[in-house]
């Protein structure tokens, strides 16, 4: 049947389409990150975790309370931020216009915009509320770029899990830009 539905007008490919399990918490073994944490694949550099890095990142905005957000992760690291200790960027900055002491910032997420349409309505029904993040997508991106290394307790009803999970580079510092609205 692919054959044959290959050689259809307007078909350019077939591909075989296999199931995968979803293994987010073992993204960074599965790109080899733990081997530049650990320095072995880094040429003689010291290995880093995303220390001195800050990661921007456009999207739907971000639960500044997270733990995945958080100045201190359960590893122990404590951010550096590079800014100066209380500096910081967009709306959580006194300076800016729409500066609401709501928008906590902190030594890892160091600097929260928000210029989506003001008319968007969030998955959980609420209006847009500046970069707190109201799809969750935002905040999922940033933690699977530079999250903190963190516990997760998965709740499957007759089966708990609990893992430690991080980003590739959870020693990072984070900007977000909520750039997203109703249509994306």
């Amino acid at each position: 049947e692919a054959a044959r539905l290959a050689k259809l007008p307007g078909v350019l490919r077939v591909n075989l389409d296999t199931a995968q399990q979803l293994d987010t918490d073992a993204g960074p073994a599965l790109i080899g990150a733990p081997s530049l944490w650990d320095g072995s694949a880094t040429g003689g550099l010291p290995g880093v975790k995303g220390e001195g890095v800050v990661v921007g990142v456009l999207d739907s905005g971000i639960n500044m309370d997270h733990p995945s957000f958080a100045d201190v992760g359960e590893d122990g690291y404590d951010h550096d931020n590079p800014l100066g200790a209380g500096n910081y960027l967009g709306w959580c900055s006194p300076v800016n216009p729409n500066y609401d002491p709501a928008y906590v910032c902190n030594d890892k997420l160091i600097g929260a915009w928000d210029y989506a349409d003001a008319s968007w309505v969030g998955l959980d029904g609420e209006e847009n509320d500046g970069p707190e993040d109201n799809a969750g997508h935002g905040s999922h991106v940033s933690s699977t770029i530079a999250g903190n290394v963190t516990t997760a307790t998965l709740d499957f009803g007759s089966s708990i899990i609990t893992t430690t999970i991080s980003g590739v580079a959870p020693h990072a510092n984070i900007i977000i830009y909520d750039v997203c609205g109703a249509t994306g």
